[in-house]
């Protein structure tokens, strides 16, 4: 079975690499017949290259949830005794097979997307993207490598992914990722596909990208004890960036832009996929969760970004030239300078983040750009977007149409959660040494230490420090935390667990950082307003996407031209 999904990837890539590669550059050549007969050749091959790309990631995960402990990625990422489900997250949870998941998306999606659009660009493109993930996994990164000798059981998930998020995480952003690659294959036809279609795939990318961002925080929030729900790790940024240029597109789709700016804006979420899949393997980025430290892997994936970027701007450089002179975005009536402003806000905290991501590249040795650069950047750009967004529901109210209506709860949404994200920087900190007995005070919260209890972790040989605390609000409520913190010797770390109380109008969190032999303990709490604002506006986006996409089916399917838009036809979700 390993030589087997070996064999696989190297036949899903063969299969691509001479059809729809090689060969494609030959149809210009050809006579029409046989050019014709060509392209349904490369379409036959890339379908071929992704039933291939499935079949392996299936063998993959059997490999995985059946405990086969002669395989090195089995034993390095699944154990004995945890569910299935677990097992089934570690198909996903290490630099091989995480990539292999990300061929095959992004394969899936290019072969559903030639299908839409017939045409040998498309075809030839979503082959070149195919061909070389499929090769890097097959070069640098094959999780398909035997043990010479078999382990007799795994060593398993790092204990920070043992979490149920991690089974639904990253797959859903996965998902939002690779489905930006419909967009730039769209965005590489001669003719432009409808607007209610493009339209679709960006509400269900932002969609898709909106919870995975949110569920992932709230993780990282909720249970591991990293200082908040965003710690402007290298990956949760690169995946911001493609989140904040799907926005941009969505905008561009708003207004009377170019046909050239339509393809640009189109194209510019899946370099930015591209951008961040190689930085976050590639070992070059200090990160908490970065997939693997390979030079190779980071090399090979950032020659593919580099490739497709060339071939993208070849193709708007040669579309350009045909392009027709009038507007080719929608006649939606909404104010131009709105909708400029509201891309330009967009543009602008993407290339922050760029910035902020891609310093330590260019400047090895330098530390890893703090979030104090990206607030004090960020920060008034956020600002003038909660206005813009307010003027576009009171513009969107007035309509009153359905599409519209759904417009407004974008941008509420999109409000709501950044005015969540401005009451979390007024946290109360505090940190302090206290043992069983002590009482201290925290902004008018009073928490008395009443017990230390030393247990059993969640793992065999791991160990649980658990503190008993109650807390006293100036109401007079008492709540009771048992914030812990779980020693794992086999692993050699040790991580805490946080304790949290939630309310609409703030958040109370305690977790231990250091338990001394004598009982002492340091405790670190942080009281928090309107974190919850955060939550509530982040699944009130996604429930816009959803109505957004939803309305785009039922559309006219009109192409790209202002004579065909009408204001209904223009109406989607944006969020500044």
């Amino acid at each position: 079975m390993p030589l087997l999904g070996t064999l696989t990837v190297g036949s899903a890539l063969l299969a691509v690499a001479v059809a729809a590669g090689a060969g494609g550059a030959l149809t210009s050549s050809l006579p029409n017949m046989r050019s014709r007969r060509h392209d349904r050749a490369a379409l036959a091959m890339l379908i071929g290259c992704c039933i291939a790309l499935v079949a392996a990631t299936f063998m993959l995960g059997s490999k995985v949830v059946t405990e086969d402990w002669s395989l090195a990625y089995a034993v390095r990422h699944a154990r004995t005794g945890t569910s299935a489900w677990y097992r089934i997250a570690a198909v996903w949870a290490g630099a091989e097979g995480s990539l292999l998941l990300f061929a095959t998306g992004l394969t899936v999606v290019g072969t559903v997307t030639a299908l839409v659009i017939r045409d040998r660009h498309v075809t030839r493109f979503a082959g070149f993207l195919a061909s070389s993930h499929a090769l890097a996994v097959l070069a640098v990164a094959n999780p398909f490598e035997v043990l010479a000798l078999p382990d007799i059981r795994g060593t398993g998930l790092t204990p920070i992914l043992e979490h149920p998020a991690m089974l639904f995480h990253p797959p859903v952003l996965y998902s939002g990722l690779v489905s930006t690659t419909a967009l730039a294959l769209a965005a590489m036809s001669p003719a432009l596909p409808s607007i209610s279609w493009v339209r679709r795939v960006v509400l269900i990318a932002v969609g898709l990208l909106t919870v995975g961002l949110a569920t992932g925080s709230n993780w990282a929030y909720a249970e591991l004890g990293w200082g908040g729900y965003w710690g402007w790790d290298p990956v949760e940024n690169t995946v911001l960036i493609v989140w904040l240029l799907l926005l941009v597109l969505m905008h561009v789709l708003r207004g009377n832009a170019s046909e050239t700016t339509t393809r640009v804006a189109m194209m510019a979420p899946l370099v930015a996929t591209l951008f961040g899949s190689a930085v976050t393997r590639s070992g070059g980025l200090s990160s908490v969760h970065a997939f693997a430290d390979s030079g190779a892997l980071g090399w090979a994936l950032g020659l593919t970004g580099g490739a497709a970027v060339t071939a993208s701007a070849l193709s708007v450089r040669h579309l350009h030239q045909r392009a027709k002179p009038t507007g080719s975005g929608l006649a939606s009536g909404v104010r131009p300078v709105q909708i400029r402003v509201a891309a330009l806000l967009g543009l602008l905290a993407a290339l922050v983040v760029l910035v902020g991501v891609s310093w330590p590249l260019v400047a090895p040795g330098d530390p890893v750009v703090l979030g104090r650069f990206y607030s004090r950047l960020l920060g008034p750009l956020a600002v003038v977007a909660v206005i813009a967004g307010l003027a576009t529901i009171a513009w969107a109210i007035w309509r009153r149409s359905i599409p519209m209506a759904t417009m407004a709860l974008g941008h509420l949404a999109f409000a709501v959660l950044l005015v969540g994200v401005a009451g979390t920087t007024q946290a109360d900190r505090r940190t302090v040494l206290v043992s069983t007995g002590d009482t201290f005070e925290v902004a008018d919260h009073t928490f008395d230490v009443r017990a230390l209890d030393v247990g059993d972790g969640p793992r065999p040989r791991s160990e649980a420090a658990t503190l008993t605390i109650a807390m006293t609000e100036p109401s007079g409520t008492q709540s009771i935390l048992r914030p812990a913190l779980i020693t794992y010797p086999l692993d050699q770390i040790v991580l805490p667990e946080v304790a949290t109380t939630t309310s609409l109008r703030r958040d109370v969190q305690v977790f231990a950082q250091v338990v001394t032999r004598d009982g002492l303990v340091q405790l670190h709490v942080e009281i928090r307003p309107l974190v919850s604002m955060i939550w509530i506006g982040a699944g009130l986006l996604a429930a816009a996407t959803a109505l957004g996409a939803v309305q785009s089916t039922s559309l006219s399917r009109s192409r790209f031209d202002a004579s065909s838009a009408s204001s209904d036809d223009g109406a989607l979700v944006s969020t500044g």
